[in-house]
């Protein structure tokens, strides 16, 4: 298993136009932008939207009702860019499918704010099937342990999450990758 934990890490650029965590009813969402249009917004997420866009996923990122995504940002790719492009040979099926998988192992349906997430400490299915456990270390630091049947990934979130009008966007500095 890799743990990686960035104590801060700072968005650059557009990304500044992006909306802090408000409250989390749904009537407070409206008038935020969604899940896509704000990822199309950071310039640090610039290889989640390719993977979104080449699996197929935009339909459910811009009209899901209710969805906690957890996005890793550009940098976390680095290590793994090979891992994440494929074989050569993948034929663009394949690829799409994977793609797909990849980003629904990044999203848990329902809002789950970080006051939920720090007060249960609990487990939580993502749509692809694998489980993401949270737990609270310290005051303020909550980590994630991502696993399906062949793989386990570790990350802190260290960012506040974006309120968007169809849920929650947190960035990682991780990608849940098996």
């Amino acid at each position: 298993m890799k743990r990686r934990h960035l104590s801060r890490l700072l968005l650059t650029g557009s990304a500044s136009a992006l909306v802090p965590c408000l409250p989390l009813r749904a009537s407070a969402r409206r008038g935020l932008p969604d899940l896509g249009t704000l990822a199309d917004r950071s310039p640090d997420m610039t290889i989640w939207r390719s993977i979104v866009g080449r699996g197929g996923m935009q339909t459910t990122m811009l009209e899901a009702s209710a969805l906690t995504v957890f996005v890793p940002l550009d940098a976390a790719y680095r290590p793994y860019r090979a891992l994440v492009e494929g074989p050569p040979d993948e034929t663009a099926a394949h690829r799409s499918m994977r793609f797909a998988q990849l980003v629904r192992s990044h999203i848990l349906s329902g809002v789950h704010p970080l006051s939920e997430l720090a007060r249960t400490s609990g487990r939580y299915r993502t749509l692809e099937g694998g489980l993401l456990d949270v737990t609270v270390n310290g005051t303020a630091n909550l980590t994630l342990e991502w696993s399906n049947s062949s793989a386990s990934v570790g990350a802190a979130i260290t960012l506040a999450p974006i309120a968007a009008s169809n849920g929650l966007l947190y960035p990682l500095t991780e990608i849940f990758l098996a």
